[in-house]
């Protein structure tokens, strides 16, 4: 049989699991056959009862981009990246909206060359006139 290495708590079991919970999880396979259904069923209610408990009265968290951050070891690296990216465009939102005269279009010119931005240039001319025809501007 391999052996897998064993991952370790996500925060929110930290959290809501007690160590006796835990114990019961790791030994679910180990228990006889016929009493593993009823102690897995068992094993969740204590679970959703243990999470409701944590959570009742706890005030809200606003949500931040730093907090999330440190879910990242949890991640597989695909989402980790995604989640990056992510993190990058909504510190360019917040940035956009403290700034009065952002464009958004600023920032894709500065991903183009050249040749591009005359395109881009040319085509965003072209939509706004079609606009201003189209709603009699």
């Amino acid at each position: 049989m391999e052996k897998k290495t064993p991952r370790s708590l996500l925060p929110f079991d930290e959290l809501t699991m007690p160590g006796d919970l835990y114990l019961l999880k790791l030994l679910l396979p180990f228990i006889p056959a016929h009493m593993q259904k009823l102690l897995a069923i068992f094993i969740k209610y204590l679970e959703l009862s243990y999470t409701l408990r944590t959570f009742q009265g706890f005030a809200r968290k606003e949500f931040s981009l730093q907090s999330v951050s440190e879910l990242l070891p949890y991640m597989d690296p695909d989402s980790s990246d995604k989640f990056r990216q992510l993190e990058m465009m909504m510190q360019m939102f917040s940035m956009s909206e403290n700034d009065t005269d952002f464009n958004p279009s600023d920032i894709l010119n500065g991903m183009f060359t050249d040749t591009q931005q005359e395109e881009f240039a040319a085509y965003s001319q072209m939509f706004d006139d079609a606009l201003n025809k189209d709603f009699g501007k």
